[in-house]
């Protein structure tokens, strides 16, 4: 089998983290602090990147990590217009994307220049893989009843593309033939349908289960009255929305082993909060069965509340007459940057040009 070296590159508010990995091999892992006053000084998030592939190829260097070494380098995608699921290569066209600054300022922005100047002088294909804007929803599931309105599919891919993989290499198999539900719990619970390869419909965080802080759905008639009423303004409604809405609205507490606690201790009013929230969960991982006529391979659950023993089983319950249920909490986007790429450098799947 051939080996591939693959360099993986995440950027957030404060940190550049890079993994070097041959095949699933772990090579080097690092995360690079930078200073809040120097990103400042820099601008946003794409105006960072000279001073974050700086400081990144110095922190490699040290670890004698050489570019010259490496087959490919695979980057965190940000908020693009939608573009398919897979990789697609740091070229000319998504590079002048974010010069124009009509995207928003998010800190994956900053990852595809930073591989790309890491690239320079060099013969090394590199690629987002996987990006927040991918969006594979088929024609029925864009569709709302307002014209003006068409759903979209932006958020965790790279994460929920990664579990479903692993859950059907796990089960023997093929994700390209299969139908697998995701159910990405955490602060905002996301559930999403893979059929054959693709991510083809989900639950976001806005239309499904409330979870810790965030409201999930909510009855369109008592939104439009609460957000007209006069007294609230957008701030405030978009706070209970989001980071104040859901377990943390209800228990003044968004802390899952506080909740937790008072629920094993007896607090009918925690119990029934928890409940509600594996019920609302289970109901969205029921409404995308439905799409694929109840064709279930596997229903995997993920991310950091896929760790709390009373939300799964309360989950495992409702929905295990739909199909057999994986519990994959261990979430890794450097591994699953670098899978990607080495995937593509296998031949197993394309490189797309930016824009398709």
């Amino acid at each position: 089998m051939d080996k591939f070296r693959v360099l993986s590159i995440d950027t957030e508010p404060l940190y550049t983290k890079a993994g070097v990995f041959e095949n699933e091999n772990e090579i080097i892992r690092v995360a690079v602090s930078h200073a809040p006053e120097k990103l400042k000084e820099a601008g946003n998030y794409i105006a960072q990147a000279d001073f974050r592939a700086m400081e990144l190829k110095m922190c490699l260097a040290d670890h004698n990590v050489s570019m010259e070494g490496l087959s490919a380098i695979v980057c965190r995608g940000g908020p693009f217009p939608p573009i398919p699921g897979g990789a697609h290569r740091i070229n000319n066209a998504l590079l002048k994307l974010l010069s124009t600054g009509s995207i928003p300022d998010h800190p994956t922005n900053a990852a595809a220049p930073v591989g790309h100047i890491l690239a320079e002088n060099t013969n090394i294909p590199v690629m987002i893989y996987d990006g927040i804007s991918t969006n594979e929803l088929g024609p029925l599931a864009k569709i709302t009843g307002i014209p003006q309105i068409e759903r979209e599919s932006m958020g965790h891919t790279l994460n929920m593309k990664a579990a479903a993989r692993k859950a059907a290499a796990m089960n023997q198999i093929d994700y390209q033939k299969a139908n697998i539900i995701v159910a990405y719990l955490r602060s905002g619970n996301v559930v999403s349908l893979h059929s054959h390869g693709k991510m083809t419909d989900l639950v976001p965080d806005d239309e499904g289960a409330f979870s810790t802080e965030r409201a999930g759905r909510i009855p369109t008639h008592a939104l439009i009255g609460l957000c007209f009423n006069g007294q609230l303004d957008r701030k405030t409604i978009n706070d209970m929305f989001k980071g104040n809405g859901g377990v943390a609205a209800h228990l003044g507490t968004k802390d899952v082993e506080e909740v937790e606690k008072r629920r094993a201790q007896g607090c009918e009013k925690a119990a029934l909060i928890c409940a509600a929230m594996a019920y609302q969960t289970a109901k969205a991982i029921g409404e995308l069965a439905t799409v694929v006529c109840g064709n279930v391979d596997r229903i995997v659950l993920i991310g950091p509340m896929a760790r709390w023993d009373y939300i799964t089983d309360e989950i495992i319950r409702r929905v295990s007459f739909i199909a057999p249920v994986d519990i994959l909490p261990e979430e890794d986007i450097l591994l699953s940057l670098a899978s990607g790429g080495q995937r593509v450098l296998a031949g197993k799947e394309p490189l797309k040009e930016f824009p398709l």
